[in-house]
Parts: structure tokens; sequence; C-alpha cells
């Protein structure tokens, strides 16, 4: 960073800038779920396709996820629609 400021170089902002273009060229198939205890639940992300770690995430003894100090009872994914895009 001080090689950067001292030839007046900014990688950092052209990146994010590339970063942010490339996010939102992404097309999205499913939002991710995290339900809780209570039977509320909270939209954790947008996913490309669905990752074994939260289909198969009840069979699992060991692997427990935690949101603000509350355990998360299940995931689940929902498909997006493509007038969603």
């Amino acid at each position: 960073r001080q090689c950067e400021r001292l030839f007046g170089a900014n990688f950092n902002q052209k990146s994010k800038q590339q970063a942010i273009q490339y996010a939102q060229r992404i097309t999205h198939r499913y939002q991710l779920l995290a339900q809780f205890a209570t039977g509320d639940e909270l939209l954790i992300k947008k996913a490309h396709r669905k990752h074994r770690k939260y289909t198969h995430y009840h069979q699992q003894s060991l692997l427990k996820y935690f949101y603000q100090q509350r355990p998360i009872k299940r995931f689940r994914y929902i498909r997006i629609s493509k007038q969603d895009h």
C-alpha cells in the first residue's frame, strides 16, 4: 500500500468495480434460507447451484451453524423465477 501511495496507484478501486460488474452479470437460480427453531426464516444468500453442505444439513450431527447465537434448525433452497432477474 505504501508503494501504491508513493506512485499514485489505486488498484483496489478498479478491482472492486470489476467485481461489482461481474456479480451483476451472474444469474442466480436459488435463494438459500435458514430456518430457526422458532420457525422464522432468514435469507442467507442467492446461489447459482445447491450445495450439499446445506441440503444434507440435518444429517450432519457434528456440524451446527448459528446466527446471532440462535441455532439454525435447517436450510432450504427456493427456486427464483426468471421474472425476478
